[in-house]
């Protein structure tokens, strides 16, 4: 039997009390969260997809003779009203006539829960290993746990909570659509802190794609303006390839309302699969109870095998709304990892940028980068008409026109790469580059240490050359792809890239002469606070989207001020091919380029217009959290 006051009921909202800080309790009227930082605070309310749609319900109840039963198949997830608990005891078997809950047999406690919550506490009906101490546990799937997150439903037609998974590029959320809703719903996504907290940090979402039929959607994470935002400092989890083996172990993580407010483990075997609907689910002995609908089955590698979706087996019948008693056992069904990636794969499509994206180029447009790039490439470049000389040693100077050509280069790739464009020229930079560009010539050699007995040496042309990228033989706009490119042996660092996309510049010098350019960007005025476009501060070359095959150049890079990439991996999909970068062939460098720790690798074989090259680098550790970057480059032809 079960009571009012049952723990089936509606799991308590988060919420954060004004005088004491936290506290658990009802939902507050209107959340005021924790504000860490600028993505995280008090949400904008979601913007509501065009179309209406009603709430969607358990499959209703059925009458047999005169007590009240539930249908085999019943939604996790977990309702607002009382009066509809009943649809929540599918989960509750009877044995002897006497109630007892799984993990705790020939207990009637009302108020028992599932398992005894242990010292972090998760609650667990068994142990994914044997072998495995709770210590372990911790240390296997904390990290994971931080992926999961708690969603509440509200507004004036939606009164329900449950469960979702950080997927993607780590501003999306995977979850049933029964949880999502039809888009009525105020969306706000909790945050999962650590095993033993109850989430304070949270963001307001948007739907950005469902499937009724396989009652999956994508949630995108919004920021207080209303943006697309990233959960900072979370690794979105993985999807696995291939079905479970009969017997495998899995593992569950949501908010199940018996769970109280903190994160919620259970585990199970995998049981088979149900084709005795129109779709398929995934069949677990694992311990399912309401609030958990749209959170995490993982395997023994933490790669997602399934969304916990529904419950079968159990007949409740009521003979009044405080007394119900269940016949049969329970069996927990997944809605397979398969048909998640499918529709993974359309919001990735559709997807908006990250916060911050409103100041940057969106290059998952290709006809936005298509007329960016053709505005900038079908130029021709205005004569340099330098004026200066070497039998002379007169640095001279060039044409104000072909000086912003070049600048205009620079920010292309900039704009391109997702830092700041907003850089302009500093005139006396453009004299000590002047001068160093003479010196090179001069002496038709490069060096950042130009010694005084050199051909035109100046202390202008050293100060120069220390802190500027240096060519010899491409001169204009050109000279700005070849460092870019940063091909040679000496160059491998990429340090002239890096130095062109460092997130904070704001001032450049130009310098040239009739063969060497000169391009100051060591020193001067900084950015304090540069944002770029990529999450958790990440600056590729190639980057992210649809990009210019003829700027696509072999050695790839992935810059982030706050990584260490000593045990980064890096995997690429092409085509046909799949292959991971050997280790030898990557290198790291924390050289203070720029934006500082860089990883390079080399992708030798050809890049073919309309062909996607997926990477994947894992075990990044960005300010101590590991995570896994995954990015698509997209080239095409001018």
């Amino acid at each position: 039997m079960t009571r009012k006051s049952s723990p089936w009921q509606r799991p308590k909202v988060p919420q954060i009390d004004s005088q004491y800080g936290r506290s658990i309790g009802g939902k507050p009227p209107v959340p005021t969260g924790q504000k860490t930082d600028d993505t995280v605070s008090r949400p904008a309310p979601p913007r509501t997809p065009t179309g209406q749609g009603g709430i969607v319900r358990p499959t209703a109840p059925r009458r047999i003779g005169t007590s009240r039963r539930i249908t085999p198949q019943m939604s996790l997830l977990t309702l607002g009203k009382w009066k509809l608990v009943i649809a929540t005891l599918a989960f509750v078997v009877t044995v002897g006539g006497a109630l007892v809950f799984f993990g705790n047999s020939g207990s009637s406690d009302v108020n028992s829960t599932d398992s005894v919550p242990n010292s972090q506490g998760v609650s667990r009906d068994s142990s994914p290993s044997q072998d495995d101490s709770p210590e372990d546990m911790k240390g296997k799937w904390e990290q994971v746990a931080r992926a999961i997150v708690f969603i509440d439903a509200s507004g004036p037609n939606c009164s329900w909570v449950g469960s979702g998974s950080i997927v993607g590029d780590g501003s999306l959320i995977l979850t049933n659509k029964h949880v999502a809703g039809d888009g009525e719903c105020d969306l706000t996504i909790w945050l999962t802190d650590s095993i033993s907290s109850t989430p304070t940090e949270y963001f307001a979402g948007e739907i950005l794609v469902s499937d009724e039929e396989m009652d999956l959607a994508i949630i995108q994470l919004l920021d207080s303006d209303g943006l697309p935002a990233v959960a900072q400092g979370r690794q979105p989890l993985e999807f696995a390839d291939e079905t479970p083996d009969l017997g495998e172990k899995l593992t569950l993580l949501g908010y199940p309302g018996i769970g109280g407010s903190t994160i919620t483990l259970t585990s199970g075997d995998f049981s088979g699969v149900d084709n005795s609907d129109s779709t398929e689910f995934f069949k677990t002995t694992a311990n399912m109870n309401p609030g958990v609908s749209g959170g995490a089955a993982l395997n023994a590698d933490q790669k997602m095998v399934g969304v916990p979706t529904a419950g079968r087996g159990a007949e409740i019948a009521c003979d009044n709304a405080d007394e119900c008693v269940a016949n049969g056992s329970t069996i927990g069904l997944l809605r397979p990892i398969r048909y998640a990636k499918a529709i993974l794969d359309r919001a990735l499509a559709e997807i908006k940028q990250p916060t911050n994206a409103g100041k940057f180029l969106d290059t998952s447009s290709e006809e936005a980068v298509r007329d960016l790039a053709a505005h900038e490439f079908s130029k021709l470049s205005p004569d340099s008409q330098w004026s200066g000389g070497v039998a002379s040693c007169d640095p001279g100077d060039i044409n104000s026109e072909y000086r912003q050509a070049i600048l205009n280069r620079v920010k292309w790739f900039r704009l391109m790469a997702g830092v700041d464009e907003d850089i302009s020229l500093n005139a006396e930079f453009d004299l000590l580059a002047q001068a160093a560009a003479l010196v090179m010539m001069a002496n038709n050699q490069l060096s950042h240490e130009p010694d005084p007995t050199w051909t035109c040496f100046s202390d202008d042309a050293f100060t120069g050359a220390r802190n500027s990228n240096l060519y010899l033989g491409r001169t204009g706009p050109e000279a700005i792809n070849g460092y870019i490119e940063d091909l040679g042996e000496d160059n491998y660092l990429v340090g002239h890239r890096r130095w062109i996309l460092y997130s904070a510049l704001t001032e450049i010098g130009i310098g040239e002469s009739s063969k060497s350019n000169a391009l100051f960007v060591v020193q001067g005025k900084r950015n304090d606070k540069p944002s770029v476009r990529e999450a958790e501060g990440f600056i590729m070359w190639p980057p992210r989207g649809f990009v210019p095959r003829n700027v696509i150049f072999e050695r790839w890079s992935i810059t982030n001020p706050s990584a260490d990439f000593s045990d980064t991996e890096i995997y690429v999909e092409s085509g046909n091919e799949s292959f991971q970068i050997s280790s030898s062939d990557i290198t790291v460098s924390n050289d203070l380029y720029g934006d500082g720790p860089t990883l390079i690798f080399n992708l030798d074989s050809q890049v073919r217009s309309g062909e996607t090259i997926t990477i994947t680098a894992k075990d990044v550790l960005v300010d101590g959290v590991n995570m896994t970057l995954n990015y698509q480059v997209k080239p095409i032809e001018l």
